[in-house]
């Protein structure tokens, strides 16, 4: 697979592998926001729903680039996500209830750590219950990784959360995914949009493109 660099350097042709992805997508020193959104699509499409599996293999790297994965109970059960083999998953939950997702209920990959009352038991050894939280989602989830000194992090939730993250100025890059675009001019209005949406105040750094799917990424002003 052939990428195809838009900006800053157009036209040039990258490889679809790691040695060039780690070029591409850095490890981030504080907290990485990624997003699908498929044209035609509201915002609020959850990004199981929107990726193709050249924006899952995407995924799969920054996941490797990333020491916690960060996701939301609602986004969890949404994608019945597992827990990743690349590094260990925080999942921010209000819900008492049990979270049947494979996460907690396959005894495999990287710890899983849950906002749910301490005690509480998960089929999988590997879920951890660490207690609710008790302050404001951006400022509970700085106390954790600096307890954990977890310092490359991936936000993986919807909207709704990552405005609220992106509001209180703990976003540091926000990783886009438009897919079903076959216009550079409507991708790039939709990832400002995208980008107004959540209240992010952005730079651009970097567009790729393989055929009607680009691949933004933004960092803070």
């Amino acid at each position: 697979m052939i990428l195809e660099q838009v900006f800053p350097e157009s036209g040039t042709k990258v490889p679809f592998d790691s040695e060039h992805l780690t070029a591409l997508y850095p490890k981030v020193d504080g907290l990485r926001f990624n997003f699908v959104v498929a044209n035609g699509n509201t915002l609020d499409t959850a990004s199981d729903q929107s990726s193709n599996k050249l924006d899952r293999e995407l995924l799969k790297f920054i996941r490797t680039q990333s020491d916690l994965i960060i996701t939301t109970g609602k986004t969890a059960r949404a994608e019945n996500l597992a827990a990743s083999k690349f590094a260990p998953m925080l999942i921010l939950t209000t819900s008492t209830e049990d979270l049947d997702i494979a996460a907690v209920q396959a005894n495999e990959g990287k710890p899983v750590y849950i906002t749910q009352r301490l005690g509480t038991q998960y089929p999988s050894e590997k879920a951890i219950a660490i207690g609710g939280v008790q302050d404001k989602l951006p400022e509970f989830v700085d106390s954790f990784c600096r307890a954990n000194n977890f310092r490359n992090a991936v936000l993986e939730s919807g909207v709704e959360t990552a405005k609220i993250f992106a509001n209180a100025g703990k976003i540091n890059e926000v990783d886009l995914t438009l897919t079903n675009f076959s216009s550079s001019i409507d991708a790039e209005a939709s990832a400002t949009d995208f980008l107004n949406e959540i209240g992010f105040e952005a730079q651009l750094m970097q567009i790729l493109r393989s055929e009607d799917t680009w691949f933004f990424r933004f960092g803070a002003v």
